[in-house]
């Protein structure tokens, strides 16, 4: 085998190791995809609680204005309810956008691998073609190459001929 058959056989299996390297970060990327919708998914969850508690805690905010704005007496004891309720929304409030920001911070952190998998996917088809490239060029010269050896052969022939002609006719 010769050195440019050597290197045709070499880029060939380069191409496939691309190829099943390729199917790995398709296969990778899809798993990704499907993560990335899972915690989308479950981020609803909390946003939507989020939003109730807030409306909860507009409501009690609400409440409390009403009975401190108008400067009439009002009960101190419905006052600290209020408050106390505020507070228990707020903590509870606080638990859930935590909940979410751990949530999000999963988000970013599946689209960040996202864009690392489809980089280097990019970069995988880059040098598939650019060893596809290769081959068409080296099987070009190998064919230009051929068709010089048989016009040398055809034409070494002929000589023979005219020579062996030339002997035969004296």
């Amino acid at each position: 085998m010769t050195h440019v058959k050597r290197r045709l056989v070499a880029l060939e299996c380069a191409r496939l190791r691309l190829a099943r390297c390729d199917d790995r970060l398709r296969k990778r990327l899809a798993a990704l995809m499907e993560e990335r919708n899972t915690i989308e998914q479950a981020c609803d969850e909390p946003r939507a609680r989020i939003r109730e508690v807030d409306t909860a805690l507009g409501r009690e905010q609400s409440r409390i204005d009403a009975l401190t704005r108008d400067g009439e007496p009002f009960s101190i004891d419905v006052w600290m309810q209020a408050n106390r309720c505020i507070d228990s929304l707020v903590q509870k409030r606080s638990a859930l956008a935590a909940n979410l920001d751990r949530l999000i911070d999963a988000l970013s952190t599946n689209d960040h691998e996202i864009v690392r998998v489809r980089q280097e996917a990019a970069m995988n088809r880059f040098r598939d073609t650019l060893h596809a490239e290769k081959i068409d060029v080296i099987r070009s010269e190998m064919a230009v190459h051929h068709e010089k050896r048989v016009d040398e052969e055809v034409e070494e022939l002929a000589l023979m001929r005219r020579v062996a002609a030339g002997r035969h006719n004296e």
